[in-house]
């Protein structure tokens, strides 16, 4: 009598579908909220990429994740928190503060250097620096908001130097007198000097830009769920 064979059935692995999620440079201290997001999808795995404002596409993607103001282009249009920003100077630039109106006119260009907003005697021959923007390039939302929150749209007149990621940002600021830069609050290095901006009254005015969800059409399913999650972790 020959023995019955017992054959095992061994059902197929699903495989997850893959949401592919681009975020603008500003947006890169975001991954990890989106990991932590992503590993709560039951049948979605995403994929991650940091790219240049002007290379975000939903021909590539399915999600963006970008800094700023709705333009109307977009196709369907979420927030799902914002991100707090904050402007760090040169630790030998003696100011703790501007106004609107002195952050406008050094944006612009008509202010050019820092003894005209009261910093007095920065350099060695005791007299005022050029002011310098450090930011990561016209490509770079933090720079895009910049014009349209402080010049309504228009091109920047300070002189900038261009960093090559955010940390060289970081050091040039460090290591350049003159220069100002703006970053994510959680990016500010612990023993950076902020340069806080103050309304009429003279009282502290909180920075904070929106992030932008930008998808094809209305999230279903784990997209949805991805961008509801994203939302949570804002508010805890």
């Amino acid at each position: 009598m020959t023995a019955c064979r017992q054959v095992q059935v061994i059902e197929p692995i699903a495989t997850k579908a893959v949401i592919r999620v681009e975020l603008s440079p500003a947006l890169a201290g975001w991954s990890e909220r989106l990991g932590a997001c992503g590993a709560r999808l039951e049948t979605s795995a995403l994929n991650v990429e940091t790219l240049p404002i002007s290379q975000l596409s939903l021909d590539a993607s399915d999600l963006i994740l970008r800094l700023g103001k709705k333009t109307g282009d977009e196709p369907y249009l979420g927030s799902p928190g914002s991100v707090s920003v904050q402007f760090l100077q040169h630790p030998g630039n003696p100011l703790q503060q501007l106004s609107l109106q002195e952050l406008t006119t050094i944006l612009s260009g008509e202010t050019t250097h820092w003894d005209d907003v009261g910093a007095e005697g920065m350099d060695s021959a005791g007299e005022g620096l050029p002011i310098q923007l450090v930011s990561l390039g016209a490509d770079d939302d933090l720079t895009a908001w910049l014009r349209t929150a402080f010049l309504r749209g228009s091109e920047l007149g300070v002189k900038t130097m261009v960093a090559g990621s955010a940390e060289s940002l970081r050091k040039i600021v460090a290591d350049t007198p003159g220069s100002f830069c703006l970053l994510p609050s959680q990016e500010f290095p612990g023993a950076g000097k902020a340069l806080a901006v103050v309304d009429a009254n003279g009282n502290e005015i909180t920075l904070a830009i929106p992030v932008l969800a930008i998808t094809a059409g209305q999230p279903e399913q784990d997209l949805r769920q991805l961008l509801l999650c994203l939302q949570e972790s804002e508010i805890d």
